[in-house]
Formats: structure tokens, sequence, C-alpha cells
């Protein structure tokens, strides 16, 4: 009976540990996500969809800066909505808005094929990379995105991947402090970390 209870205390500190352990952990993962690197300048710049509030508006300033010379988008494959006319096409909605900020069309040019994912952006880079030898290109997405970013880029572009840069955008109502107490942060760290995990595995 003493055995059964000091192994039930031992059994009870150990999972409080663990809770402790992966809280401390959870509470870290923004900065373990983030691997974005500084800006610099570079040939062209991918402003990866999903997030058209944000990501369209920096790649703009970076060419406004002189830090690129051309925006890639690639044609976004049509929802049932968007087929039928009831919502914007992604592509659509990102020339709009450089072209409103004052982006000539000829420094916009389309990725060589249609993309429903991040997988299909980067086989599609890989495409346009093999046609611009030497050229470099700024990955644009949320600081959150930017590891399993990198980690499904550099396996798809291979050896391409050296003249790939990612930039990372902080999301809006981003703060450093308290990040989990913003409304929806904690539960898209979690989804994050779950497909980082899911990816890393299934590549």
């Amino acid at each position: 009976m003493r055995c059964l209870f000091k192994w039930g205390i031992r059994l009870g500190l150990g999972s409080l540990l663990l809770v402790i352990g992966l809280t401390a952990a959870f509470l870290k993962t923004p900065g373990w996500l983030d691997v974005s690197e500084p800006v610099q300048k570079v040939s062209a710049v991918l402003a990866l969809g999903g997030g058209a509030e944000q990501r369209p508006f920096a790649a703009a300033a970076l060419h406004k800066k002189g830090l690129t010379g051309i925006l890639l988008v690639p044609q976004t494959k049509d929802k049932t909505a968007q087929a039928e006319g009831l919502g914007e096409n992604e592509a659509i909605r990102y020339r709009r808005i450089w072209r409103s900020l004052g982006v000539p069309d000829a420094n916009i040019e389309a990725l060589p094929g249609a993309a429903d994912s991040t997988r299909d952006e980067a086989r599609l880079l890989k495409t346009w990379l093999e046609g611009h030898p030497g050229a470099t290109v700024g990955i644009i997405t949320h600081t959150y995105h930017t590891r399993r970013t990198r980690l499904l880029f550099t396996r798809i572009l291979g050896p391409e991947a050296s003249r790939v840069h990612f930039f990372g955008i902080e999301s809006d109502g981003w703060r450093e402090e308290g990040w989990w107490k913003v409304p929806d942060f904690a539960p898209m760290m979690f989804f994050e970390c779950l497909k980082l995990a899911t990816q890393s595995l299934t590549g």
C-alpha cells in the first residue's frame, strides 16, 4: 500500500512537471516558429497566398524601397464561390492592391501555373527559378509561418533553395508579451505546430 502511495506521488509530480514543461515550451512557440531573415535586396518577391490583408502590402513596400524589381503572383485556383462569381480570386486581389499602391503592371509577373496551397506555390517557384538563372527571391509570409514554409520550400526547391530568402511579417494585433491572451493566437500557434509536425513526418 505504501509502495503504491509513493508511486502515485511520483506519477503526480511527473505529470505536473510535464505540464509545466509543455506550457513553458508553448509560451516560446512564436519565437521558435519564426526563422525569418533580415530583409535584403532580391530580384523578385513572392507574397504567399492566405494573407491578403498584409502580405501584398509588405511586398509593395519592398518594391517602393527599391529592394526588388518584380512582384510574383501565382494564379489562384478558383474555389466554388469564386467560380460562381461570388468571391474575388486572390491573385486578382493582389494585383489590384499593387496597382493601387503604384506598382506598374510591368513589375508584376505571374508564376507559370495555378496554386491552391503553399506546396503548389513552391512548385511553381521552382519552375520560375529554373527559367531565371541567378535570380533571388524573397518569400513574404507571417513570422509564425516561416519555419514550416522554409521546410517545405527547401524540400521542393532542392539546390535552388539557396536562392530564396524568407521575410516574416507580424500578424495584426500581435504583441510579444502575453501573446497567448490575444484572441485566436493560442489556437493559431497550436495548429501551426501540428501542421509543422505533420509536414516534418510526411514530407
